[in-house]
């Protein structure tokens, strides 16, 4: 499976996200302490700012999605990212002076924030996708793939490929579920769907969605529990459509 896959496979089925439109967040960071007044801010948005507070760059993923709600008044920086990301493990690294030179996110695949904006290539998605352990399923979808447990991969290969429409289905179902269910892969296919544009995944959905991409897009409007990412199917179908492509498959 290409690393192009996974990249359409993230984008299209990470069904937990927060919209894409760019938060504006103060986080202030004076001798080594933090100052911010948080509500509701998504955690990638907090860490943005932090990097940017910091000149410090932040490697690796959060693993927790909640939006952040937090007052930190000049909280020392190893406390205050305690607080922020919910029990996972980090390290911060210093410079000889004592300038803070890196942060990284520990128990997830490095991702490097860079200018305030996320690095995720197909490669960390298809990792993740292809570590998930194997996913129970129905018998149509046993008999399709050769098994009553199967991998990730596999089942994005029958989403796209099989001849029949109902096996299809349930096979992006199982997909969609299996993601939504993953903190770890949800939160990567967010890093990825803020940083991409109709057009970008338009050219994706084409390429690795063949004549079904229509249908696939339609599965995941009627489908997942995210309303941003019901409209975001819906309109990316349309336009779809609307540049010549059959909306159903």
């Amino acid at each position: 499976m290409s690393g192009g896959r996974s990249l359409v496979a993230a984008l299209l089925f990470a069904a937990r996200v927060w919209a894409t439109e760019e938060v504006d967040v103060e986080v202030v960071y004076r001798d080594g302490r933090v100052t911010a007044d948080l509500h509701g801010v998504p955690l990638p948005d907090v860490l943005d700012a932090i990097q940017r507070a910091t000149g410090a760059a932040v490697n690796g993923a959060p693993i927790h999605l909640s939006p952040v709600h937090a007052r930190l008044e000049a909280v020392p920086l190893p406390e205050a990212l305690r607080r922020l990301l919910g029990g996972q493990n980090f390290m911060i690294r210093y410079r000889p002076g004592g300038d803070v030179a890196g942060i990284d996110l520990l128990g997830s695949p490095q991702i490097r924030m860079s200018n305030g904006m996320a690095q995720v290539s197909p490669a960390d998605l298809y990792n993740q996708l292809a570590a998930h352990p194997p996913v129970p399923v129905n018998a149509a979808l046993a008999k399709a793939a050769g098994g009553d447990r199967v991998r990730v991969p596999r089942l994005l290969q029958i989403a796209t490929q099989d001849p029949n429409a109902d096996v299809r289905r349930e096979a992006f179902l199982t997909v969609l579920r299996t993601v939504e269910a993953d903190d770890l892969i949800r939160n990567i296919g967010l890093l990825a769907l803020r940083r991409h544009g109709d057009a970008q995944l338009l050219d994706v959905v084409r390429l690795h969605g063949g004549p079904h991409a229509g249908e696939l897009l339609g599965i995941l409007a009627a489908e997942a529990t995210d309303a941003y990412v019901k409209r975001r199917a819906t309109s990316l179908r349309q336009k779809l459509a609307g540049d010549g492509a059959t909306p159903g498959g």
